[in-house]
């Protein structure tokens, strides 16, 4: 990977802004928006940052952009879209504007209020952000409409952490209580937020689920028909006995089918004690992708020769995901060249994701490997900032980190990779 030059390919600018890769910032800044405009608006109205839940919305560093593309009266002006992430990055964005002076931005933030999955509410953190005071009872008074409403409405003391965080405990509710004299709504809400109150701390009416048998997991997997059936696989497995995987892996001998074989696999492979058997080394060469990884899982947590060999294996038939997570723990320094010679852009960001995870993983659990070529690829390929930060921290470790990463990571989308590059050197003039 060598350093990137400007001024950036129109594919370089689309992925620089899909990732936030500094990058981006540095080509506005030097050669200006120009024929980009409608990247920027588009990156503006679909959300594209991997795992938002995790990452947050970037939605400074987007604004940024998006005043220097002049598409903001645009973005403010778009329709409320349908998509959760995307809503929930045009109420971040909408916040970011009006606090820069955006006229309709404020307008476009509150457009986004209303519920939305599982009980939640959009633009709530947006809203409290941008408005404080104003905004709690604004959002306390149409939870206590919702309360009039609905019987079933839940509220508890819990809906407002993000106002009482940099206040105290309990901050939200009781400014709340200060307006409710004169206030229906903001009484229905406090009466509610009581109710739960009293409801957790009642004698539980039912006994707390029973974890599965290994009966009942086995006649599961036996009739597995759909990839993420059997939901409850992930905690079953990690908390599997010897005994449990003992039955499991007599199972896994059985089956055929790759969903059966599928499922068995990812409750094998979520335990720390996953077995180590011919029959699944023989899975990791199977025709069905989920079959091949988990087998992969499972094996990915022994360092036996035997498990390196088959991941170099993988990697030589082109099979990255499998041969990475399979390398894991058992990977030699000798053993560089060749994953360096397998790597190569991936189309699919889930796989992209997954063979830099991996990546990262190898250098974590296999500390033989110093090579800084493996963080180099994870920190310029990974879809994820995440675990673009970790391949910075690795890039950093190994005494290898290139004055252009430093320079491009003081522009980066995530907060936390600029405050890392800050103590290094001080941010540059990107247009430079």
């Amino acid at each position: 990977m060598t350093a990137p030059a400007y001024p950036l390919s129109r594919e370089e600018f689309r992925r620089a802004l899909a990732t936030g890769l500094g990058r981006a910032k540095i080509h506005v800044a030097r050669h200006g928006v120009g024929e980009f405009r409608d990247e920027v608006l588009t990156a503006a109205t679909v959300c594209g940052v991997y795992d938002p839940q995790c990452h947050g919305m970037r939605e400074d560093w987007l604004a940024d952009l998006v005043l220097a593309a002049g598409v903001e009266h645009e973005v403010v002006a778009l329709p409320v879209p349908e998509d959760p992430h995307d809503r929930d990055q045009r109420a971040a964005l909408s916040k970011e504007l009006a606090r820069r002076g955006v006229a309709g931005a404020r307008e476009a933030l509150y457009a986004c209020f209303g519920p939305g999955r599982d009980s939640n509410y959009y633009a709530v953190g947006a809203i409290l952000a941008l408005d404080g005071d104003a905004g709690l009872l604004f959002l306390a008074r149409e939870f206590g409409k919702r309360c009039a409403q609905d019987a079933d409405f839940s509220a508890d003391e819990d809906d407002f952490l993000e106002y009482d965080q940099p206040r105290s405990e309990g901050a939200a509710l009781a400014l709340i209580a200060t307006h409710a004299a004169r206030d229906a709504n903001l009484r229905a809400y406090l009466e509610r937020v009581e109710r739960s109150r009293e409801q957790a701390h009642a004698p539980a009416s039912r006994p707390a689920r029973a974890r599965p048998t290994i009966e009942f997991v086995i006649r599961e997997i036996r009739t597995a028909a759909e990839p993420k059936g059997s939901i409850w696989a992930p905690a079953w497995g990690r908390k599997a006995t010897r005994e449990e995987l003992g039955r499991l892996l007599d199972l896994l001998l059985e089956l055929v089918e790759p969903r059966p074989l599928h499922h068995a696999l990812w409750c094998l492979g979520m335990s720390t004690m996953a077995p180590l058997h011919p029959r699944i080394f023989e899975l990791s060469r199977h025709s069905d992708d989920q079959v091949r990884y988990w087998a992969a899982r499972c094996l990915s947590k022994h360092s036996e020769p035997g498990v390196r060999a088959c991941g170099l294996e993988a990697l030589a038939r082109g099979d990255l995901l499998v041969g990475f997570e399979m390398l894991a723990r058992s990977t030699l320094a000798r053993d560089a060249e060749a994953i360096v010679a397998a790597l190569r852009p991936l189309e699919d960001v889930d796989e992209q994701h997954g063979v830099c995870w991996g990546l990262l993983d190898i250098l974590k659990e296999s500390p033989e490997v110093v090579d800084p070529r493996l963080a180099l690829y994870a920190y310029e390929r990974n879809p994820c900032m995440g675990c673009r930060e970790r391949a910075l921290c690795w890039l950093r470790r190994f005494e290898a980190l290139p004055r252009w990463i430093i320079e491009e990571c003081a522009f980066d989308a995530r907060a936390d990779i600029r405050r890392r590059v800050a103590t290094i050197s001080p941010p540059a003039n990107p247009a430079r």
